[in-house]
């Protein structure tokens, strides 16, 4: 009995070695006969269809684009320099009102003030008597000094005193006093009459005729009409296209336009006020309009003060340069270019920007093309293909199909 239990053993490790030794023969022969792939080159993935435009050097003027607010270049408030009643006034007394240089705008009652010339001529006249009394008692004071030293037979040392030379310098101060009195008189008859301190146009009356003013009182509101200004905004990296003269120099042109109408003005950059405007930070330019009403042109409509105005403002001109448009710019400062079924990356300098291109320095190698379309990951040396031109299997196809075309139909 003790015999069947090692029999049943073994029979076990054999059967487990049975396995094993099966198991070994069939891993062998797979790996023995397991399949070989053959790697081949990769292929080559098709070149991209890209579209391009040609680059060619050009001259390009720049224009900057800005609005503005019209203001007067001339304003001031004509004051009155003597007191009283407002007797005349302008023929055009009112807003609106023209005015040339020299025409009477107030006058004021002048009748106290010619009173006070008379009085004043008078106090002059009795001066100048009084001087010459003076002189004459000076003479004999001086007889009368010579007199008493020959009768003393001695010699007398003459004095300012007796011979009357104070009181005579006080006669002539009063002289002088009289004259300084009747001037004034004169001078403030004659500002019984304000002029106008230039050509202008009445923006507010203060005064009317029967009014009574007084010194310094305040008579009409006047603004010049030989030019005015614009206060345009543009944004400061504009600056560095416009001509900015210093002084009194011509600036760059500017073309006015309202935006309530289609006339048109020319004016001129006048200089930049040296500050910034505005949450948007725009620096502030000064553009100086000559003629703006159109008194010597004869332009039917005139400019506004306070009217919102388009300026397109011409500025410097760049030379040996290509246009790109915004869309091809990449950030900020790159490009890409066809040249020889080739992507080139070229980082360029931007002169200026408008509102559809850039302006960079045309200094690209011959046969480059701009690439205007979007890649989705552009690198640099790609395989490219321009619209519209065909491939070289596609160009073989076409060539073999008008062969065979051609031989159809002989």
């Amino acid at each position: 009995m003790s015999r069947f239990p090692r029999l049943k053993v073994v029979f076990k490790g054999l059967v487990t070695l049975v396995i094993l030794a099966v198991g070994a023969a069939v891993a062998l022969y797979f790996v023995q006969n397991r399949p070989h792939v053959e790697r081949g080159e990769r292929p080559t993935p098709p070149p991209v269809v890209v579209e391009t435009i040609p680059l060619r050097p050009t001259t390009v003027q720049a224009s900057i684009t800005a609005m503005g607010t019209v203001q007067p270049a001339q304003k001031t408030v004509v004051r009155a320099q003597v007191g009283g009643t407002v007797t005349a006034v302008h023929p055009q007394w009112g807003p609106g009102g023209r005015v040339t240089e020299g025409e009477t705008l107030v006058r004021i009652d002048p009748a106290d003030y010619r009173l006070a010339v008379k009085r004043k001529e008078s106090a002059l006249a009795q001066a100048e008597a009084d001087l010459a009394l003076e002189q004459g008692q000076q003479e004999i004071a001086r007889q009368e000094w010579d007199m008493a030293r020959r009768a003393d037979n001695a010699t007398l040392n003459k004095t300012s005193l007796a011979l009357r030379k104070p009181q005579l310098k006080k006669a002539r101060a009063q002289v002088q006093s009289a004259q300084a009195d009747l001037e004034q008189a004169r001078l403030d008859l004659r500002r019984t009459t304000v002029t106008a301190p230039y050509d202008g146009l009445i923006l507010e009356r203060h005064v009317d005729r029967g009014t009574a003013v007084s010194a310094q009182g305040q008579l009409a509101t006047l603004v010049g009409t030989g030019s005015y200004w614009i206060a345009a905004q543009v944004p400061v990296d504009r600056l560095v296209a416009m001509c900015i003269p210093p002084g009194q120099a011509a600036g760059t042109e500017v073309t006015v336009r309202s935006q309530t109408g289609s006339a048109t003005w020319e004016g001129r950059v006048l200089r930049c006020t040296g500050s910034l405007s505005g949450q948007a930070r725009m620096a502030e330019i000064l553009i100086s309009v000559s003629d703006p009403l159109g008194i010597e042109t004869t332009q039917e409509a005139g400019l506004l003060l306070g009217d919102y105005v388009e300026v397109v403002i011409t500025g410097r001109s760049f030379e040996e340069v290509a246009r790109v448009p915004r869309s091809a710019l990449h950030q900020g400062n790159q490009i890409w270019l066809y040249r020889q079924g080739r992507l080139r990356v070229k980082p360029v300098e931007v002169l200026w920007k408008s509102a559809t291109d850039v302006i960079v320095p045309f200094d690209f190698a011959e046969g480059s093309r701009l690439i205007v379309s979007d890649l989705t990951t552009p690198v640099e040396g790609m395989s490219l293909r321009r619209a519209g031109l065909l491939g070289e299997g596609e160009a073989a196809n076409a060539t073999q199909t008008r062969a065979e075309n051609a031989g159809g139909d002989s």
